[in-house]
């Protein structure tokens, strides 16, 4: 009787999906329009058709900001409305506010799971990733390298899916990063468990063995000198690798810290090999790891996302067989976000097909594998060449039943953690006289995205690499070059220190650590705190929990475990975090920078002139404002300075 019920309710559900979208009760949705949309949010593409047909459209808060192209030439509003919700595996929800109030029409997103919960996270890390590490942790470590050994031998490719699923706690059992790590997971108990369930961070060392295991330093030496004897075999033996393997023998203590970041949902760690005391330095390398993400519950088997099967095109299509024969791209004032998606549309008016295509200009890791110069599309192309583009930017396409050609993204799921809402871009990098140039509150927004993020708008710059070699010699991009990519290589210099966690962000490029995490603690700020910040600073016990870890990234560099104050006793602590505080102070520069003569001939308008004739160009000496943006950050009586210098206009 229960089945019975549950299938009633599935096809009562279906058979009110299949109405919501009406015209024999609303015959309005009967409208016949042409549309053409590129790479507009949904809420300003369902906006115009509202206005345009006097039906009301909306879409949920959380989706409002996809991006969607559309091409429909004479279609009804229903068919255009069903195609566009099915691209984004969304559907039509029908409401009706009042007896007398015509039917209003809502793009809801289908229901998701229940989230899981802080301790379901980490019982699914001990069950499915730790289990198995621990078992491995008590096989000799030669064994372990033996096998891992031959299934290099064999060739990733020979083995299966299962195969490579067995190696890899024996892998992650021999990580020289995290052996600490995972020895100290395995001894955790229960209370421990609770307390990282509770946002706790928890240190431990090998100086107390029911922490670590002090068989951890073994195991730690013997991947040491495994990676030691590889380097002598490809490169040959010398005097450095001697006195590496004279450090490695003199490390005595390891040290170990994990936390569980309910934000990323991740399980985030660190650790420390000491002599002595101090820390261990081989071949110009401090062996202490910043914050980093052991596991997390949205990857949690360090798989690449699932991508989803591309169905073929039907062969030789009378609609698919046309072909594209001009491409007009985006002018040098353009945005070039939208390059992809103005390809998409003119695709579909040349070939006189309709579309509907979801469109997310950061996708994931396909970008840091294309160049700016093999963006043009060879011509002609019909749409079984556009098809194979289309596949390296992480889209698949597909002929529906209805004879429209859908585009959709082969890793939605990613794409859309990825994304960046499109106002807050043209805010950032396409502002009027100012393209490139961010404010310091706009560089703690980007600061405040996620690793994802940031790590997909760096992958969006770094595809522009190339256009670096044609700014050799120039310490600045002049506002005159802006129209090399919309600003996003101005903003570059800045951009990198907010992707990396201990990346660059000064012109001179000297890595200026705890950036990132400084600003994130900025923008956590509400605007009386950021007036105290710059008066008189802020106390640390005024700061939340999450606000006093971000203080002890920065004040550290990322590198917690440097502060040897963990150790201390609780009263001890207590006594340093009261004394410790955070200002900020800024001052403005003036340094020499250049600009492109007004004389200059031939002008240089475009990306195409300065490729020409970038190397007759005479840059003049002018000098450049620059606003220095420092934290001070107290703790006892130690002071660390973090600065961040941004271009003033």
């Amino acid at each position: 009787m229960r089945w019975t019920l549950l299938l009633v309710g599935l096809l009562c559900a279906s058979l009110w999906a299949q109405n919501e979208l009406n015209p024999g009760e609303d015959e309005r949705l009967s409208q016949k329009l042409t549309v053409r949309a590129v790479g507009l949010p949904l809420r300003d593409l369902l906006t115009q058709l509202s206005q345009r047909t006097k039906v009301a459209l909306k879409v949920e808060p959380a989706m409002q900001e996809h991006r969607a192209c559309l091409y429909a030439k004479d279609k009804p509003l229903h068919e255009i409305l069903s195609h566009l919700a099915g691209a984004f595996g969304f559907h039509w929800k029908r409401e009706k506010p009042s007896e007398e109030a015509p039917y209003q029409y809502r793009l809801v997103a289908p229901p998701e799971e229940k989230p899981q919960t802080r301790e379901g996270d980490l019982r699914e890390f001990r069950e499915k990733v730790l289990v198995p590490v621990c078992a491995q942790l008590q096989t000799p470590i030669e064994a372990r390298f033996q096998q891992l050994m031959q299934a290099a031998e064999q060739g990733r490719s020979a083995l299966s899916p299962k195969e490579l699923e067995a190696l890899m706690p024996v892998y992650r059992s021999v990580d020289l990063h995290h052996i600490a790590v995972w020895y100290a997971l395995c001894q955790m108990g229960e209370e421990e468990w609770r307390r990282l369930a509770r946002g706790e961070a928890l240190f431990f060392s090998t100086r107390f063995p029911n922490q670590i295991a002090p068989r951890a330093i073994d195991d730690w030496k013997a991947v040491m000198r495994e990676q030691i004897k590889f380097y002598e075999r490809e490169y040959g033996a010398n005097e450095s690798r001697q006195r590496q393997l004279e450090k490695m023998d003199s490390v005595n203590e390891l040290r170990a810290m994990v936390r569980y970041d309910a934000n990323e949902k991740a399980l985030k760690v660190a650790y420390e090999a000491l002599a002595d005391g101090k820390q261990v330095v081989l071949d110009g390398s401090q062996y202490a790891s910043p914050e980093i993400s052991l596991w997390s519950a949205n990857e949690p088997g360090y798989q690449s996302p699932n991508v989803e099967p591309e169905p073929p095109l039907p062969a030789k299509h009378p609609v698919l067989s046309r072909q594209l024969t001009q491409f007009n791209e985006p002018g040098p004032h353009d945005d070039w976000f939208q390059w992809l998606s103005e390809l998409m549309v003119q695709m579909a008016e040349a070939t006189d097909a309709p579309l509907t295509a979801e469109y997310y200009p950061l996708q994931t890791d396909t970008l840091i594998m294309q160049d700016w110069t093999n963006y043009r599309p060879r011509l002609p192309q019909d749409w079984y060449a556009f098809q194979s583009l289309l596949r390296g930017f992480g889209y698949r396409v597909r002929l529906n039943d209805s004879g429209w050609v859908v585009i959709e993204s082969r890793q939605r799921r990613y794409a859309r953690e990825n994304d960046i809402p499109h106002p807050t871009l043209q805010r950032w990098l396409f502002k009027p006289n100012r393209r490139g140039v961010l404010t310091f509150d706009e560089c703690a927004e980007v600061a405040a995205l996620s690793s994802r993020q940031r790590d997909a708008l760096y992958m969006y710059i770094q595809s522009f690499g190339s256009l670096h070699d044609l700014l050799e010699g120039v310490p600045y991009v002049p506002a005159e070059l802006d129209f090399l990519h919309g600003g996003l290589l101005h903003a570059q210099r800045t951009l990198i220190g907010f992707v990396w966690e201990r990346g660059s962000t000064t012109p001179s490029r000297e890595p200026e650590e705890g950036i990132l995490q400084a600003m994130q603690l900025y923008a956590t700020l509400k605007p009386a705190q950021r007036t105290q910040l710059r008066a008189g600073g802020i106390p640390f016990s005024q700061l939340t929990p999450a606000q006093q870890w971000l203080f002890l990234l920065a004040y550290t560099r990322g590198n917690l475990l440097t502060l040897d104050d963990f150790w201390l006793p609780p009263d001890q602590l207590q006594a340093r975090m009261q004394s410790a505080s955070i200002r900020l102070v800024s001052e403005t520069r003036v340094k020499d920078g250049v600009r492109i003569p007004a004389d200059q001939k031939p002008p240089i308008r475009t990306l195409e002139d300065w490729k020409r004739y970038h190397r007759q160009v005479r840059l003049e000496k002018v000098p450049l404002r620059f606003q220095v943006w420092r934290f001070e950050l107290r703790w006892g009586e130690d002071k660390r300075e973090i600065a961040l210098e941004l271009p003033l206009k």
